[in-house]
């Protein structure tokens, strides 16, 4: 590819903006900062009308906040755009995000290509105009079901696997491409060492095409909320690839997933990958959310990618541990983000000071399980007020917990202040062997936790997410108290906290929250351990319930299972049914076990539901009468012709269809002046699911019939 001699003044002049936006991620900003991307600064978000996005608005702006690019994220010949999300559904750890349909939503930099220029003369590369290597750091959680979908693009640029760069995750794999690397000969040295201009070997360098991508490779994070880091580092002349050799590799939150070492790509610049403005067949702009060029968008079950998106961060060079570390600890404690232990820097978190705010050695892999926090980080532009684990199981906040971060009225005292909890992963109830606990104490939770505080003076609040499957009516909460101790080691010198030293505990559901936690129950700068406690019978309670499901047979009966850990005093169950979970008929009665501390298993078998969702109450009764609610689950009982099924209603961009599908006769949908419109862009999810790509219709109400059914729509 023949280039003409250009180095820009934005090239020249890179990294001086820097300063004045005052703030980058781990404050890293050695010069090399290339991409801030950041949904959770709502001004840097813009609607269709360029004003700041609100929550379900489509959004036709994603600013840059590096500094360093001429353009910002925009729909540049996209199928349609983004949606801006911040309601509790959507967002990740409380913070906003930008959903991607799957179908045809992205944004792209038009012709700001990100990689630099350089110049050739007869064939011959000049000028030091190359990255020497590229990071990304992206916060993503698919939302797709379909593990066919297997290439959903987060970035792309280029031409894909030929003359590009880009990355791809869904919920079980991922794939890192770059441009072809070269297989370099002993001609190749020589030139590398003599003036290329000067040197009679020049034109016979012997150069081969490498390999450009790495394999599909499967990870176990499914649709949880994920950190990826993508690296790819090449030598910055012919002779510094050869003796260097560069680099690919892919990092889930801190640990290495991927890795291809000795990858001799020489430059990373736009003669090596092939960009254009626009989509095109071959080639296509750096592009977020989907394929960058135009063709085959639709292989692999559409290759844009479906679901949640965060912040994409950029930095072209080679970054070192330390940087890195600071960059990720940044974005996990943002994003509630568990880095793993033995990941980068061991695993540990660290402030843009270099501080170590949480020591993975000190927490052992015992306590590196659901690490979330807290934090104020001037210079990496953190201000998270409050967290929670991505299962829910605890959530810690000042002030009042918000549907979003930035609704929290909190304040921190000080800056470089951090509070970050992780994990035992045992019961969240008490089970049969908590002896482990002061003297005094009835029982207590068998999970404990790590909390590390640094420079943290304020006072806080926890909710902790009991089982579900626990009995917690006959709870009083005050009878409870938080233990805290500072070896792990709760049977002996564990302090005990009440009601009386100034905290509150309240029961919402099975959500317990303690609040007016302050420096005289976690000392600032210390690392302790905490659990719950109760000095009363009422924990652990009668029945401690492991398991309740409800599941329908192949002949539409339901097959209802509990089982149970541990009994006292248990008479007997009591099973209902509902079709509104509101008026209840008595099934059947069984036996208890009276007492027992072995795993005991129940079941009963219904034979006659009804059409639709079904109810099923379980009901506990003691021998001296006392009835606890053990909880309702729900099942779905089909009817024997299957109903379509059509949403969202109303739609932007995908539509699905759920039921009997025939597609003998094509898809159709009719507007409201009765004229029939086919739709052939659709994907085939499975024989009773379809999707279809409505971005392309107009504005109005529409009909789709099928299968002696009609169903109505609106586009929005």
């Amino acid at each position: 590819m023949l280039k003409s001699f250009h180095i820009s003044l934005l090239s020249l002049l890179c990294g001086l903006s820097l300063s004045a936006a005052g703030q980058t991620p781990g404050n890293v900003s050695s010069g090399t900062f290339e991409m801030w991307l950041k949904a959770d600064q709502n001004s840097s978000v813009l609607n269709l009308s360029t004003s700041t996005a609100s929550d379900g608005d489509e959004v036709s702006q994603w600013s840059d906040l590096s500094g360093n690019r001429t353009n910002d994220a925009t729909n540049n010949n996209e199928l349609s755009n983004p949606v801006y999300s911040a309601d509790s559904s959507t967002v990740l750890n409380y913070n906003p995000t930008l959903t991607f349909d799957g179908i045809s939503s992205g944004l792209n930099f038009g012709n700001d290509y990100i990689y630099p220029d350089a110049y050739e003369v007869l064939g011959i590369e000049f000028g030091a105009v190359s990255f020497e290597g590229l990071n990304f750091f992206i916060i993503q959680k698919p939302s797709s079901t379909n593990f066919n979908k297997c290439n959903q693009f987060i970035y792309d640029v280029g031409n894909y696997k030929t003359d590009g760069m880009g990355f791809t995750y869904n919920q079980s794999t991922f794939q890192l491409y770059t441009p072809p690397g070269l297989l370099i000969t002993v001609g190749d040295i020589l030139n590398g060492i003599l003036d290329p201009l000067l040197s009679p070997l020049s034109s016979f360098v012997n150069v081969s095409i490498g390999s450009e991508s790495s394999d599909t490779i499967n990870h176990v994070h499914l649709h949880e909320t994920t950190l990826s880091r993508n690296t790819v580092i090449s030598g910055s002349d012919l002779l510094g690839s050869i003796i260097n050799s560069g680099d690919k590799s892919v990092y889930l939150n801190g640990e290495m997933s991927y890795n291809e070492s000795s990858y001799d790509l020489i430059k990373l610049n736009l003669n090596s990958i092939l960009c254009s403005s626009s989509h095109s067949s071959s080639s296509g702009p750096f592009t977020i959310g989907r394929q960058a060029k135009s063709s085959n968008l639709t292989s692999d079950y559409n290759r844009a990618f479906e679901g949640q998106i965060a912040e994409v961060i950029g930095y072209s060079g080679v970054l070192s541990d330390a940087e890195t570390n600071k960059i990720e600890s940044y974005l996990a404690i943002k994003y509630g983000i568990t880095l793993e232990h033995g990941g980068t820097e061991n695993g540990n978190y660290t402030a843009s000071d270099g501080t170590t705010v949480w020591s993975a050695s000190t927490a052992t892999t015992t306590y590196h399980n659901n690490i979330i926090g807290i934090a104020r980080d001037d210079d990496s532009g953190l201000l998270q007020k409050q967290s929670h684990t991505q299962d829910d199981s605890l959530r810690v906040y000042l002030d009042e917990l918000d549907t979003i971060n930035a609704g929290n009225q909190g304040t921190f005292s000080n800056n470089l202040s951090f509070l970050l909890i992780g994990d035992n992963s045992d019961n969240l109830y008490s089970s049969s062997s908590y002896g482990e606990k002061p003297a005094g104490l009835y029982s207590r939770l068998d999970r404990e936790w790590r909390i590390q505080s640094t420079n943290f003076t304020d006072t806080f609040n926890l909710d902790i997410t009991l089982n579900n499957y626990a009995i917690i009516n006959a709870i009083d909460t005050s009878d409870l108290y938080i233990l805290v101790d500072n070896d792990g080691d709760f049977s002996s010198g564990a302090n005990t906290y009440s009601s009386t030293d100034g905290i509150t505990f309240i029961l919402n559901g099975n959500v317990l929250s303690i609040s007016g936690l302050n420096t005289s129950i976690f000392p600032n700068n210390s690392s302790n351990f905490f659990t719950i406690g109760s000095g009363s019978g009422n924990t652990p309670l009668p029945v401690q319930l492991t398991e309740f499901n409800v599941n329908n047979t192949i002949n539409n009966h339901v097959q209802i299972n509990w089982t149970t850990s541990t009994e006292i005093n248990n008479d007997y169950y009591s099973l209902y049914h509902s079709t509104d979970a509101e008026h209840w008929v008595h099934l059947q009665k069984i036996s208890g076990a009276g007492n027992s501390e072995i795993t005991l298993h129940y079941d009963f078998l219904h034979e006659t539901p009804k059409s639709g969702v079904n109810y099923y109450k379980l009901e506990q009764t003691d021998f001296d009468g006392t009835t606890k609610d053990l909880g309702i689950r729900s099942v779905q009982i089909n009817p024997t012709t299957s109903q379509l099924q059509v949403f969202p209603n109303p739609v932007k961009g995908a539509l699905h269809i759920r039921g009997e599908i025939d597609l003998s006769q094509g898809i159709y949908v009719i507007n409201e002046l009765g004229v029939a419109i086919r739709i052939d862009d659709y994907m085939i999810i499975s024989d009773n699911h379809i999707v279809l790509n409505a971005a392309y219709l107009e504005k109005g109400n529409y009909y789709i019939k099928m299968n002696q059914q009609t169903m109505r729509f609106t586009k929005l």
